[in-house]
């Protein structure tokens, strides 16, 4: 019986990073009889996202979303139907699929669909996560970050919720997996958290699948787009920005809500603003929220099945981990993360002002000098 073995998440767990050397090494992989397949080569333009179409296969997801969330034909159907037909002709041993979008989306995923298109294979599912006060910090950050979003909330509203943030709080992996297991069937659901210094989730997942890829580096000929950018400025693709770049971020957005932009404001005000120029504490996470989401996270893996592969979880708050910095500086790498956070806010003088405080920052040098304490 051939095997699928499918990486299921969870977001913000390594996922981008693992599918950056799964994509880099499908040959490698091919020789081991695994198959990685590259969903770009013939995904739909409407599928694409984020320039992440050949690393992840979100689109395979979105093909087996059943008629209960209206997309019984819907555009991805093709994309998995050809997979699995270019899996079953090249002879080799095992499916390899990763996305978020399997534990994201467990409960709209068809299993008739699941029985059609890739019922009959030998299931195993590997699932990533991290303590859940980072996870939950990660997503926040990602809100932030993000250009079309501009989340403008504080993390306390985050947490409650607002500004669309609510499904992150009422995310449950017991739900998730019990969702999977209903419709996969997989005789082994291994979950392997991150923060327990076992290792990252390239070589932990090298591990599961019995190839040595620890180590292993992606090659970034593959990138294109928003990945490419943040390789080219040294920071890993899919970058999580300190602390202190997403209390400025956010300050930014803030400032972009509520005067629909700051075409008419001083840059130098805020990239030397208030909250960096005054060093104060840049701690995005109190003891207070880290204790209460710990909590509900390990109320939760106590649902889990018994025979979920999963280690014991104990994790302090985060204040009272001396592991833990007790601040983050904004980093010389991120630079253009704020710049390109700015800069479509501004009208041709600001960005002229721009550019020259940009050219302060364009050494570690300059930039330690502005920054130092």
């Amino acid at each position: 019986m051939k095997r699928l073995l499918i990486h299921a998440g969870l977001p913000k767990c390594g996922s981008t990073s693992l599918q950056f050397v799964l994509a880099s090494y499908r040959a490698m992989l091919a020789e081991r009889g695994i198959f990685y397949p590259d969903a770009s080569a013939y995904a739909p333009q409407d599928e694409l996202r984020e320039d992440r179409s050949s690393l992840s296969h979100m689109g395979l997801v979105n093909a087996l979303v059943g008629a209960s969330s209206g997309r019984e034909d819907n555009a991805s159907r093709p994309l998995l139907e050809i997979t699995v037909r270019e899996f079953e002709e090249s002879g080799l041993e095992t499916l390899l699929l990763s996305s978020e979008s399997f534990c994201m989306r467990a409960g709209r995923i068809s299993p008739n669909l699941v029985q059609k298109l890739i019922g009959g294979y030998h299931v195993e599912l590997v699932i990533f996560t991290r303590r859940a006060d980072f996870w939950t910090i990660s997503f926040y950050k990602e809100f932030v970050k993000n250009l079309k979003r501009r989340y403008a909330g504080t993390l306390p509203s985050f947490l409650a919720g607002e500004g669309g943030a609510g499904w992150v709080q009422e995310f449950s992996l017991s739900r998730s997996v019990e969702q999977l297991t209903g419709v996969f069937r997989p005789s082994r659901i291994h979950i392997l958290p991150l923060d327990l210094g076992a290792g990252d989730s390239v070589g932990l997942f090298g591990q599961v699948l019995g190839v040595p890829l620890e180590g292993l580096k992606g090659d970034p000929a593959i990138l294109v787009g928003r990945n490419l950018e943040l390789h080219k400025h040294g920071l890993p693709i899919n970058h999580s920005p300190s602390d202190a770049a997403i209390l400025f971020l956010g300050a930014c957005n803030r400032i972009h809500a509520a005067r629909d932009g700051f075409r008419e404001m001083s840059v130098s005000s805020v990239i030397v603003g208030r909250e960096i120029k005054e060093k104060v504490p840049l701690r995005l996470l109190s003891s207070l929220h880290s204790a209460r989401i710990l909590r509900r996270a390990q109320q939760d893996y106590a649902r889990l099945p018994e025979f979920v592969e999963m280690p014991v979880t104990s994790y302090a708050p985060v204040e009272d981990d001396p592991k833990l910095p007790s601040r983050q500086r904004l980093k010389w790498e991120e630079w253009h993360l704020v710049a390109e956070c700015i800069r479509p806010l501004l009208g041709e003088a600001g960005n002229q002002e721009l550019s020259a405080a940009a050219s302060r920052f364009s050494t570690r040098a300059g930039y330690q000098n502005i920054m130092a304490v």
